[in-house]
């Protein structure tokens, strides 16, 4: 019996010995391990509540006019950012009732955001998003 567990021990070490995987990519092998990409995440780089932490103003924001707006209404910071970021997923986030009041006014001021193309490509601009600049005092 000794040398079956012996011959089971040596071809267990032969098969997952260091140099038995030498030559595999794991990253080819493995679909969940994430490889950098240059595409844009659709998701904000920062949540809301991490937004509020560091900055001493909400003027700071990016998307500032959708962001303070959703906040005005009584949406939580996160959610608020997500929103502010045009992420429309974000609404469910509020309330899954259709008849929810605070859900119907976050459709409806997103609705006008996506009207007035608040998220259109900014480019490498500094200015607020889409000619809401022009409303900033000179």
């Amino acid at each position: 019996m000794s040398n079956f567990y012996q011959s089971r021990r040596s071809l267990g070490e032969r098969i997952f010995s260091p140099q038995s995987f030498a030559g595999i990519n794991i990253c080819s092998c493995c679909p969940y391990i994430e490889e950098e990409s240059d595409e844009e995440s659709p998701y904000p780089p920062f949540t809301g509540v991490e937004f509020l932490n560091t900055h001493d103003t909400i003027d700071e924001h990016p998307y500032t006019t959708a962001f303070s707006k959703f906040l005005a209404i009584g949406i939580d910071s996160d959610t608020a950012n997500e929103l502010a970021f045009g992420i429309h997923s974000a609404i469910g986030f509020i309330s899954d009732d259709f008849e929810d009041p605070l859900r119907q006014t976050a459709v409806d001021i997103f609705d006008q955001f996506s009207d007035m193309g608040y998220w259109r490509d900014l480019g490498d601009t500094d200015s607020e998003p889409n000619g809401f600049d022009a409303y900033e005092s000179k």
